[in-house]
């Protein structure tokens, strides 16, 4: 079984990223053509529902004069159900299954 990634996003920390562009008297569209984004991805970044790839937070962090440490954060997922450690019974479970695969069925013979 292949090994899943988890993907981590790049997250700007609340209001620091709005806060400064305001104080540089950008507006969001304004902004949005600057960094070469849309209006709408402006306003999802700076709620924090949008993460941004690496090269536009960097055009962001260079357009507003700031460090990336200080606009954004890395944000590493959760791990799901299928990264967890297999409990007693998953670990029975897949034994079981495996000797059913080793024996031939009774019905075949």
């Amino acid at each position: 079984m292949a090994k899943k990634y988890r993907k981590v996003r790049i997250m700007a920390r609340r209001q620091i990223m709005k806060t400064a562009r305001i104080k540089q008297n950008y507006s969001v569209a304004e902004f949005a053509r600057l960094v070469q984004t849309t209006r709408a991805h402006i306003y999802l970044i700076e709620k924090g529902d949008s993460g941004v790839s690496e090269k536009l937070a960097n055009k962001i962090a260079t357009q507003l004069s700031m460090e990336l440490n200080d606009l954004f954060e890395i944000v590493w997922p959760e791990k799901s159900k299928d990264d967890a450690e297999p409990t007693y019974i998953d670990r029975h479970l897949q034994k079981q299954s495996a000797e059913m695969a080793r024996e031939p069925s009774p019905h075949l013979q």
